[in-house]
């Protein structure tokens, strides 16, 4: 995840976020970047605003620090009044708070449907068919993760994850990843037959299972400890932070 795209899942509402991870909308990167840019309108050079928000990945390199309140005031140093698009989905807060507040994928799709309905509302149905076409496994996995999340340390949600990624490679409870793929990009037919079929096939004893613990060696290691700091070679390419913060320097 890029810096900035981390900066605004963390910031961001609840509710957002949990749209953003279960359904196929996305935010044009116009929404994000005024944020963070200074951008107020459209005569604003693009040139200008990647200045902007390059600077801004500096200072938060250079903080070398993960106190909240010191990562949010740099933020707040860059931050002006967003002006999004008309149809973008910062003018639908409210309904959004409304449909993604509800305690199960369900809920929030029985929720959506009565909205969709309204005037006005025509975001909603692509909204709607990008869910009904998701893996119901995925979904009430992906939505006990972000709910489940929230209530626990990094170290916790690593270990959690690394859980997840195992048994969906093992197909614990289900194949609809291997699936995706072969209809994604092997068969490419997009017509993935989704096994369980539907959401109340799959059951909070099956979501539960995929994420209890290893037995303990095998378990994510995560260094708690200085003495158990890794000292080995860290990542060169281009992607690297650590060689981004040396070129910086």
């Amino acid at each position: 995840m890029g810096i900035l795209l981390g900066i605004f899942m963390q910031s961001a509402r609840k509710s957002v976020v949990d749209l953003l991870n279960l359904t196929p909308l996305r935010v044009v990167g116009r929404s994000i970047s005024k944020s963070f840019s200074g951008a107020k309108d459209e005569n604003y050079k693009s040139e200008e605003k990647n200045e902007k928000l390059s600077e801004l990945e500096k200072h938060l390199i250079d903080l070398n620090s993960g106190d909240e309140g010191a990562v949010k005031s740099v933020i707040e140093e860059f931050s002006v009044n967003a002006n999004p698009d008309e149809e973008s989905i910062l003018h639908k807060q409210k309904i959004i708070d409304n449909c993604f507040s509800k305690d199960s994928v369900e809920e929030i799709i029985k929720s959506l449907e009565a909205e969709a309905n309204m005037e006005g509302n025509g975001w909603i149905g692509p909204v709607l068919k990008g869910l009904k076409r998701s893996s119901p496994t995925g979904l009430k996995l992906t939505f006990r993760s972000i709910r489940e999340g929230r209530k626990k340390t990094l170290a916790e949600c690593l270990k959690t994850e690394f859980r997840l990624s195992i048994n969906i490679l093992r197909r614990k409870i289900s194949g609809d990843f291997y699936e995706g793929i072969r209809a994604l990009t092997v068969d490419k037919d997009n017509a993935p037959k989704w096994d369980p079929a539907t959401l109340d096939q799959v059951s909070c004893e099956k979501v539960d299972s995929v994420v209890e613990p290893f037995e303990e060696e095998l378990e994510l290691q995560i260094p708690t400890e200085e003495g158990k700091r890794w000292h080995g070679k860290y990542e060169n390419s281009a992607y690297s932070i650590v060689k981004a913060t040396n070129e910086l320097k």
